[in-house]
């Protein structure tokens, strides 16, 4: 919930272009997702795939 709300008020400031909010609120939201459906994984490498993906978009969030 936090990047959400992050994501609202840097959407709402001056001179933050709206790409970067949005940007950040894609990426910082589909790490739980994808986190969630590795759950389901059909193998031990769909899982590890899954996961791998939910790293990369945990490391493009924090940058």
């Amino acid at each position: 919930m936090r990047i959400t709300k992050l994501c609202s008020y840097l959407d709402k400031q001056p001179g933050t272009p709206k790409l970067l909010a949005a940007q950040l609120f894609s990426s910082g939201t589909s790490i739980g997702a994808i986190i969630e459906e590795s759950q389901s994984a059909e193998s031990n490498r769909d899982f590890i795939s899954k996961q791998s993906i939910a790293l990369k978009e945990a490391k493009e969030t924090r940058y």
